[in-house]
């Protein structure tokens, strides 16, 4: 029988470590070593084999499905993986203090308090390799606790259950590491207070006899008088008045939601900035055959470098000189390892067989902005929000007209000088 273990356990678990623990390269010994520190829970027997502390239980249960899915647990990203150095950390110091501390309230506090917002300790939605090696430390603590301390430190019970519950751990569960019952319901009877039923109070014979003169004065002793006409015909006229109420307050709210239709989209307008520019260099993309490198002035102290993939259906010589119409408030994007300062509008037909440049008309000033005929609109953003999503918005009502205008929601995009337009593509959406 040989015992697997590490030089040193109390050694801080290090991403050099991990790695080493990824490649099985630990010592085996025939015999059990003299002076080895024991660990804070009991060797776990596998497969006529012991091991023992809290890396080498966490490494058995994430090598259950085969060493391929083991760098599952360790994360894809280096922020994860140095996390997962952190907690191993946390764990490791836990371990010490317990080995020298009898009190583990405070402990169970410290803990209590980390775990109030997580449901895995680093990801949200899947348990990490720290996660396996905090599990035996949280499962002593909690066999060491009655139910009304574990009520107490409600967070560490509750990630602790989480734990316990997962199919990896659930399907291949560890005798050293049973199941803890834990009693996750609540008893609302103790809450609810038995309704007592009141006895009703006697009335004294004074108040009888007020009550039997009240009603012989009104002539029907106890019984319900019927309304005269007048009193009909109040309530009618009442009833009639309310219901006007209604119906009107029906056609306002239906007119201030016809309001925000129509209005919500010129609101996305406003935000984006469409402006005048002028191609004064154009060269090939170096990374892809359908992109172009076109150097645009925009009225500014320096032109803007923008990408575009309208390669296919135009020459350098027909771009160059050329004034166009752009969306200048983008955030830079990085199209095939070229940034890209500003996006062109084009129309397209439904195949994208055919693209043509959306061009204002000959004479518009470079840096013009675009708007739509001749509705008023505030200033634009200085850099879109792209979690506000105006711009996606905003292609929605973006199209030819039978004319070849560019509309938005049925206006036309104009400069000073008139309208802007593609050069035959009609009835088509501009992207």
């Amino acid at each position: 029988m040989s015992i697997l273990y590490f030089e040193d356990p109390q050694t801080i678990l290090s991403l050099k470590t991990l790695f080493q623990i990824l490649s099985f390269q630990v010592k085996y010994e025939q015999e059990i070593p003299e002076n080895l520190p024991l660990p804070l829970l009991p060797a776990l027997e596998t497969n006529g084999e012991y091991v023992q502390g809290e890396e080498v239980i966490a490494l058995h249960v994430a090598t259950l499905k085969g060493k391929k899915n083991v760098s599952n647990w360790f994360g894809t990203k280096k922020d994860t993986r140095s996390e997962i150095t952190q907690w191993t950390e946390f764990v490791n110091n836990l371990r010490n203090v317990l080995r020298e501390k009898t009190d583990i309230k405070s402990t169970l506090g410290e803990l209590n308090q980390k775990l109030s917002d997580r449901v895995f300790l680093i990801n949200s939605f899947e348990p990490t390799f720290a996660d396996l090696m905090l599990y035996p430390i949280v499962h002593f603590l909690i066999t060491k606790i009655d139910e009304q301390q574990r009520n107490g430190f409600c967070n560490v019970t509750r990630y602790f259950n989480h734990l316990q519950n997962l199919a990896i751990i659930s399907k291949n569960r560890i005798k050293e590491l049973p199941l803890v019952p834990i009693q996750t319901g609540f008893n609302f009877e103790s809450l609810i207070k038995p309704k007592v039923k009141q006895q009703p109070k006697k009335k004294n014979q004074n108040q009888k006899n007020q009550q039997q003169q009240q009603q012989q004065q009104q002539g029907g002793k106890g019984k319900r008088q019927k309304p005269t006409q007048e009193e009909i015909q109040r309530l009618r006229e009442q009833k009639k008045k309310q219901q006007q109420q209604k119906k009107k307050q029906n056609q306002n709210n239906q007119q201030q939601q016809q309001k925000k239709k129509v209005e919500m989209p010129t609101d996305s307008f406003n935000h984006v900035n469409l402006q005048v520019g002028k191609i004064i260099k154009v060269e090939n993309h170096p990374n892809a055959d359908s992109l172009l490198i076109e150097t645009i002035d925009f009225g500014e102290e320096q032109p803007r470098q923008v990408v575009s993939g309208i390669r296919k259906f135009y020459k350098h010589e027909e771009l160059v000189g050329k004034l166009i119409v752009c969306i200048t408030n983008l955030k830079k994007s990085k199209l095939r390892q070229v940034w890209s300062y500003a996006m062109i509008l084009a129309a397209s037909n439904s195949d994208h067989t055919q693209v043509e440049i959306i061009e204002p008309p000959q004479g518009s000033k470079v840096g013009e902005r675009v708007l739509i005929g001749d509705l008023i609109t505030t200033d634009p953003d200085k850099s879109l929000n792209p979690k506000r999503k105006y711009w996606k918005t905003m292609q929605m009502g973006l199209k030819t007209d039978e004319s070849a205008v560019a509309t938005f929601d049925g206006n036309p995009l104009k400069t000073t000088l008139g309208v802007c337009k593609a050069k035959s593509l009609t009835n088509c959406k501009i992207k």
